[in-house]
């Protein structure tokens, strides 16, 4: 005959909640390197099991401060803001080499503490964003997706910082569409501003300083 104590002990173990992952610890941003007189890399990074981060130059002018790509995670970004802080100068422009949110997610935290910098890139993420563009479809699949309370955390804080970003998808959008090559001033510095049609996206952008 089984003991009551351990029917009792099974039962309770079956109406248990299934646990919930403990948060993943949080990464540091690398620190700045100048590669260049006024031009310094922020480098991103590969974690295990999260989305890369790619890497950030920044660009200081007599206008401020202009930010090319601005990376995936929460503390990339608070990087390019510590920088800007240490630097006492704005950030006036945002450039996105192209839409993938390894380049790009970070506009929003950027332009939520410089509300006046413009984002430079090309119109190529209008068509990701919109109706049955790839990250209107990734967003679609991920909230009809139902959430495991056991996922590992480090999943489950990818998924919601995907959220979080198309949340605030006009960040995503160029105040200021690059559709032609051109010498541009961004932050008092010229810059040689290229478009490269069907490159990593439909037409990505690259720099001469």
């Amino acid at each position: 005959m089984v003991p009551v104590f351990l029917v009792l002990l099974t039962l309770l173990q079956a109406a248990a909640p299934p646990p919930v992952a403990a948060p993943a610890p949080v990464p540091a941003a690398l620190p700045p390197r100048e590669i260049a007189p006024g031009t310094f890399l922020l480098p991103g990074a590969m974690l295990p099991e999260r989305g890369p981060d790619g890497n950030t130059v920044v660009f200081v002018g007599p206008g401020g401060l202009a930010v090319v790509d601005t990376g995936r995670h929460p503390w990339h970004s608070d990087g390019i803001l510590a920088f800007a802080r240490e630097r006492r100068a704005p950030i006036v422009a945002v450039v996105n080499t192209h839409w993938h949110l390894d380049h790009s997610s970070g506009n929003g935290r950027l332009k939520a503490a410089y509300p006046d910098a413009r984002i430079y890139t090309s119109p190529a993420v209008v068509d990701a964003v919109a109706p049955g563009g790839f990250l209107a479809r990734n967003l679609a699949t991920a909230k009809a997706a139902p959430v495991d309370p056991a996922m590992p955390a480090v999943r489950r804080e990818e998924r919601e910082l995907f959220l979080a970003t198309m949340a605030r998808a006009e960040t995503l959008r160029p105040d200021v569409p690059v559709v032609a090559s051109s010498v541009m001033t961004l932050a008092g510095r010229p810059l040689d501003v290229r478009v490269a049609r069907d490159a990593v996206t439909a037409a990505d952008l690259w720099l001469y300083d």
